[in-house]
């Protein structure tokens, strides 16, 4: 954006940004109070070089403004199944939450390369993944039986997600190919070896917390009518509100899903 007089009115406070804050922390490079950096002009050199003051050559300037999204449970499952036990089998959780983030890591690899370079790791090439890979969870329509009158293996349901995760990448961008493998004839070892360091690269698009979520979102959309792993409780192991009353905490007390810490001395 570039720098321009205000004209007496205060621009900045008219605008809500629809839900965005500027960044202004050390992370986001040399900026002012609100965010702001300031260069010459927008010439590709000058723009690696940002100043947090505007000097007398400073004729234009720009920030980074990021928005917090909020996760909607209903968006993928109705009230009446997301609503119960939120002490998913943690086995599943694992699964499922590391399953995706293989997926979104081996997809990246397979369309940047093995070089595991910043440049190749941003907000344009990622989220897009992300947004894929989230579409292919098809939480919702994961569960193979109809009732609860219908014998159920969640097991069996979950080993098809992590199947249809495992072929993510190939299937949304492709395994390198022909000219790929010319540059460099070692490409899949080499992705093959690039696949730790890219998983942390990623987990910033696709932290802990969101996958956990996810994951119990899966295990609730497939174990909707046999639960197995996962009890029929409403708000059972919830943290909001809803949960702080008397049926709620008694059934998070004895749910045998809850998570408990190990007896055993020294156990991680």
């Amino acid at each position: 954006e570039c720098s321009s007089e205000n004209n007496g009115n205060d621009v900045e406070n008219e605008l809500d940004y629809c839900g965005f804050a500027p960044c202004a922390g050390a992370e986001d490079g040399p900026t002012d109070k609100d965010g702001w950096s300031y260069f010459p002009d927008f010439s590709p050199q000058n723009l690696l070089s940002p100043s947090s003051k505007r000097g007398i050559l400073d004729f234009v300037r720009r920030r980074k403004l990021r928005r917090v999204a909020v996760f909607r449970p209903d968006h993928f499952l109705p009230r009446e199944v997301f609503d119960k036990c939120d002490f998913c089998d943690s086995k599943g959780v694992e699964i499922l939450s590391n399953a995706m983030l293989d997926a979104l890591a081996l997809a990246s690899l397979f369309l940047t390369g093995a070089s595991n370079s910043p440049k190749d790791i941003t907000d344009s090439k990622i989220l897009p993944l992300k947004a894929k890979l989230i579409d292919a969870l098809s939480i919702g329509k994961n569960c193979s039986s109809d009732s609860q009158d219908e014998p159920c293996n969640p097991w069996s349901d979950i080993e098809r997600v992590r199947d249809r995760l495992s072929t993510f990448a190939e299937n949304e961008v492709g395994r390198p190919g022909v000219f790929m493998h010319m540059v460099d004839p070692d490409v899949s070892q080499h992705v093959v070896s690039a696949m730790p360091k890219r998983k942390i690269a990623v987990s910033k698009y696709l932290d802990k917390n969101e996958r956990l979520a996810l994951a119990k979102l899966l295990i609730k959309d497939i174990d909707r009518y046999s639960f197995k792993l996962h009890c029929k409780v409403e708000s059972c192991g919830s943290t909001n509100g809803e949960s702080e009353h008397t049926v709620g905490i008694a059934a998070t007390r004895l749910c045998e899903f809850r998570l408990v810490t190990c007896p055993n001395e020294n156990c991680p």
